[in-house]
């Protein structure tokens, strides 16, 4: 097999293995990641808007309008921008592109030791990583990275000129931390300009006048909250963060396998039978891993924000096995392709999907790192499913609150790119990482930062998506009496006063269950349901009314103010109390039971309608065995139980009896 049919076939793997990871259980392929979509609002605010703004429609000293810094990556919104004024589909857009740039990374990091079978190692340890597969899809700057990282180092050693100054280029614009790579490449370029005659022709400098341009350019381009884009978003970095940073590489490291290969190239090192560019390499993959490391780690799944030093890594690895195989020891070139082809299975394995081996469960699940927001502490192909899942979920209910809800209704959500990329709306970001949590702050992008829940209340949101709500009764003994989870709370770290502050605020808000679209079928509410949490002073809770009529019980809805409500899912809850003080439950057929969990009506669909009342319940008065006392009516959240505080999602009602 000659070398460009084995590059073929790597990149035709790769593809197979990027679709097979982004597929959802119904066989669709998954949506880009929730972190891409927050560049597909600003792009779409500056199409349509004319403003490379968040939120068009607030003022800039609220810390809401943002800009640039709420996505610091001018290439992605770029090409964001371009397919939303071609009125292409902009997910699918960006999708395909990252995966043709994986795809020229890998032809891109095999242009060393053509003539030899070292050549195609490369090739072999990007098509296993579930890591690299995973950027492919993603639909987010990462893959966009890798290839401008992976061409401009090699257009440099190759001596490329025009290839190098075009990746420093795309390197400087993809995001700040591509500033930080071309750097370090630049002093690679000068450093060798002062070796002795005879060696390798220096690369021109004219060749990085692109890139400093445009450097100088992003990073001190304003972001939209009074500092500088580039220059804020370094300034973030933090030694503090370090150790969590460690965990998300302890992560990485357990699920890609693939950097235990790491020792060849450190073993060459050490020897000195590493080429320079193979040390080059490592050096340079060693500067992304610092970066991440002070950005408290990645907070894309698979730990695919190490992504970008692979090809540097396998590159390294490649000239490590090759002093190795040149030292002409059959044992030793024996252990180089065995530790190649194992460590290759287990990076394929982690990319294995659900499993009933107890071994592979617990090998992608229990992440050291702190997870994001919301989500579970799991590594791998988990993490990964479950980035799919949030996001799906957080488009369904984005197109619920553009189509059903007032568009003056501002939200608030921990994960505010795919729901805000929809929603046409003000939306806030709970996590502080889009908007700022308060005036005068700007928001920590990509640098992990702890949630500021307090300063998120205090802008106010409408309409807010919980975090954590505990249905549990022992939980809910051992927390307050709005039934969050107190575990929940405690990981918010927060002070007594602040603690308290943050309940009583939450306390004017109501919970309420939405349904939401299927995306294959948006006519109908096929998607699972979702709940919220909306300000009660709004007055958008449905009101009932119950009264006897000609010998039947009667109970009508009506949405308040009229036109201003919103689809909601509830049960109806029918409690008839005789003169002995015993209590009833109402069933469908208007019949008494004295056991609980029982509903007159489940599933109800509640629509906001025009104002007029609308009958939910007929049937004849029921009976006990002492005289009716009075019946009692609400409407309840569907699956909680019906003494949780916040199951309630109208006043009760009462009827009594003379």
């Amino acid at each position: 097999m000659n070398r460009t049919t084995a590059l073929l076939l790597a990149m035709a793997a790769l593809l197979a293995h990027a679709i097979a990871l982004h597929l959802e259980p119904d066989g669709r392929l998954g949506q880009p990641f929730e972190e891409s979509h927050a560049a597909f609002r600003l792009a779409r605010n500056w199409v349509h808007e004319g403003l490379l703004v968040w939120n068009p429609g607030e003022d800039a000293a609220s810390g809401l309008r943002g800009g640039l810094g709420s996505h610091a990556s001018p290439l992605l919104v770029a090409i964001s921008a371009l397919a939303e004024r071609l009125l292409l589909p902009v997910n699918r857009v960006v999708q395909i592109l990252g995966a043709v740039a994986a795809l020229l990374t890998i032809s891109t990091s095999t242009r060393f030791a053509v003539d030899r079978s070292a050549g195609i190692i490369p090739a072999l340890l990007l098509v296993t990583s579930g890591t690299f597969a995973t950027a492919a899809g993603s639909g987010t700057e990462l893959p966009f990275l890798t290839f401008a990282l992976a061409l401009a180092f090699v257009a440099r050693e190759r001596r490329r000129t025009l290839l190098f100054a075009l990746g420093m280029l795309m390197l400087v614009s993809v995001c700040a931390e591509g500033l930080v790579m071309a750097s370090v490449l630049a002093l690679f370029a000068i450093g060798e300009r002062r070796r002795r005659e005879g060696g390798p022709r220096p690369t021109p400098l004219w060749s990085l006048g692109p890139a400093l341009v445009a450097g100088i350019a992003l990073a001190l381009a304003p972001d939209g909250y009074g500092g500088r884009l580039y220059l804020a978003t370094l300034a973030d970095l933090n030694p503090a963060l370090v150790p969590e940073g460690l965990r998300y590489l302890a992560d990485f490291s357990i699920t890609a396998v693939t950097p235990a290969l790491v020792l060849f190239p450190l073993g060459g090192l050490l020897v000195g039978r590493l080429k320079p560019e193979g040390a080059r390499a490592l050096l340079l993959a060693g500067v992304w891993l610092g970066l991440i490391l002070f950005e408290g780690g990645g907070v894309a799944p698979f730990a695919a924000s190490l992504a970008p030093m692979l090809p540097l890594l396998a590159i390294a690895v490649q000239f490590g096995v090759i002093a190795a195989l040149d030292r002409r020891r059959p044992a030793l070139e024996a252990l180089c392709w065995a530790a190649l082809i194992v460590t290759s299975l287990g990076s394929a394995l982690a990319s294995k999907g659900a499993s009933t081996m107890h071994w592979h469960q617990a090998w992608l699940e229990d992440s050291f790192a702190r997870p994001a927001l919301g989500r579970e502490p799991l590594r791998g192909r988990s993490s990964l499913q479950e980035e799919l899942r949030e996001t799906k979920d957080m488009r369904a209910l984005g197109r619920f609150l553009r189509e059903q809800v007032d568009t003056e209704l501002s939200v608030a959500a921990p994960w505010p790119g795919a729901l805000g990329s929809l929603a046409d709306r003000t939306v806030i970001d709970m996590s502080g990482r889009r908007t700022a949590s308060r005036a005068g702050r700007r928001p920590a992008w990509p640098v992990r930062r702890p949630l500021d829940l307090v300063a998120c209340l205090e802008q106010r949101p409408d309409l807010l998506l919980p975090m954590r709500i505990s249905d549990n009764k022992q939980l809910q003994q051992r927390g307050t009496q709005l039934g969050l989870d107190p575990e929940w709370l405690a990981s918010l770290q927060l002070e007594v006063d602040a603690r308290r502050h943050l309940l009583t605020t939450l306390e004017n808000y109501e919970l309420v269950t939405v349904p939401v679209a299927d995306e294959r079928d948006p006519r109908s509410y096929g998607g699972q349901p979702i709940r919220l949490l909306r300000r009660r002073d709004l007055d958008l809770a449905p009101r009932l009314t119950l009264r006897v009529e000609s010998g039947d019980l009667v109970v009508e809805v009506a949405s308040s103010p009229a036109g201003r409500g919103h689809p909601q899912l509830v049960h109806l809850e029918l409690v008839a109390v005789d003169a002995a003080g015993d209590r009833y439950l109402v069933d469908p057929r208007g019949r008494l039971h004295a056991e609980d969990s029982i509903h007159a009506r489940t599933g109800l669909l509640v629509d906001h309608g025009d104002g007029r009342p609308v009958q939910l319940f007929r049937a004849p008065l029921p009976e006990a065995g002492q005289p009716l006392r009075e019946i009692r009516a609400r409407l309840l959240n569907p699956r909680m139980r019906e003494e949780h505080p916040l199951a309630a999602c109208s006043a009760t009602v009462v009827h009594a009896f003379e």
